[in-house]
């Protein structure tokens, strides 16, 4: 049996974090085996005690954003007949903490009970500190019931080119 790659990728995991790997959008043969998933290279690296004393904490004010107004539309519930096949997700989202980011990549979960029914990603770009943003996204799906919306920021906040360089009145 011939083995295909399909996404090969980085990705890092902070310290107490749990996630999701997506690789969306990649299209597979009927006649394909089942998928698989390898970790490869993995390194560890040793959070600096003296430069960040408490993770907690440090983890919470770099990743502090609120979402609300959360609303999922089924595919066929769309008011205009050439959105009738497609989903829809509206919600807000604002950047609580004090950091500016480049991206903000959000990691969307689709729950029926327990079961992961669909996933998607969003970026939001140049998300300033104390900022808010209204989000709302369509595409064609078959996700035709998710009781439960999972939205993750995917930040790898120790990783300093992600934050916006501040730039003071001239």
């Amino acid at each position: 049996i011939n083995k295909v790659g399909v996404g090969c990728g980085k990705g890092y995991i902070l310290p107490g974090e749990e996630k999701y790997i997506f690789s969306l959008g990649q299209k597979l043969d009927a006649d394909s085996p089942a998928v698989s998933f390898e970790i490869r290279d993995i390194s560890w690296k040793r959070i600096d005690a003296h430069a960040i004393t408490d993770w907690g904490s440090f983890a919470n004010e770099h990743l502090n954003f609120g979402l609300k107004n959360i609303k999922f539309t089924p595919p066929g519930l769309e008011t205009s007949s050439e959105k009738n096949n497609l989903s829809s997700l509206e919600f807000s989202i604002t950047n609580l903490t004090n950091y500016g980011y480049y991206n903000v990549p959000l990691n969307i979960a689709f729950y029926n009970g327990s079961e992961l029914v669909g996933a998607n990603i969003f970026v939001v770009n140049n998300f300033l500190a104390g900022e808010e943003r209204d989000v709302r996204l369509n595409w064609f799906s078959n996700i035709h019931r998710a009781a439960r919306i999972e939205i993750r920021p995917n930040l790898n906040i120790l990783d300093d080119s992600i934050y916006l360089k501040y730039q003071g009145a001239q």
